[in-house]
């Protein structure tokens, strides 16, 4: 186990994941966030969740709250509908949550391109680097998100060098 893992695991990594491809649209859009946005509904789902640090990633293919700390998924799945007024009924039905190596894992193929449309867009590296400014904006950031943001950077630039996925600049 490495330092960072063990301290995400001392931590709790959680992922509230709502896919554009898997919820009804209406419903999608209801809980999209536009970039500018992102630095001030941070504190609110903050104080809702309860998580020490947050990261929310929000393109036009999904919308990915990220949280270290004691806030469990029920949390965010609560913070999430509490702040864009949706009945938490839908959001638990268009949202999939994971912990763990698997939030950390998800997060990798998220920045990676393996999640998207574009099997391997190159566009989401940015967001997510954009996500993780919005975080340290609102100060809702803190060491374990900042690490695992960087390794997904990273890993995605390993991944983008050595496959082909680099070649054509994918973008949806």
């Amino acid at each position: 186990m490495t330092a960072s893992t063990h301290a995400l695991g001392r931590a709790g990594l959680v992922c509230l994941s709502v896919s554009g491809a898997r919820a009804p649209l209406s419903v999608f859009e209801s809980l999209s966030f536009a970039r500018d946005e992102l630095a001030t509904v941070l504190p609110d789902l903050r104080r809702r969740s309860g998580a020490d640090q947050l990261c929310l990633v929000s393109t036009c293919e999904r919308v990915e709250l990220y949280a270290a700390g004691s806030a469990g998924p029920d949390a965010l799945l609560h913070a999430l509908a509490g702040n864009r007024g949706v009945p938490v009924e839908v959001v638990c039905a268009a949202a999939r949550t994971s912990t763990g190596v698997d939030a950390a894992r998800h997060l990798l193929r998220v920045t990676a391109g393996l999640e998207s449309f574009v099997l391997g867009e190159n566009d989401i590296v940015g967001q997510v680097r954009a996500a993780a400014a919005a975080s340290r904006s609102a100060d809702v950031h803190g060491l374990e998100l900042e690490r695992l943001v960087a390794t997904a950077v990273n890993t995605s630039r390993r991944v983008h060098r050595s496959t082909s996925f680099g070649a054509s600049g994918r973008s949806v």
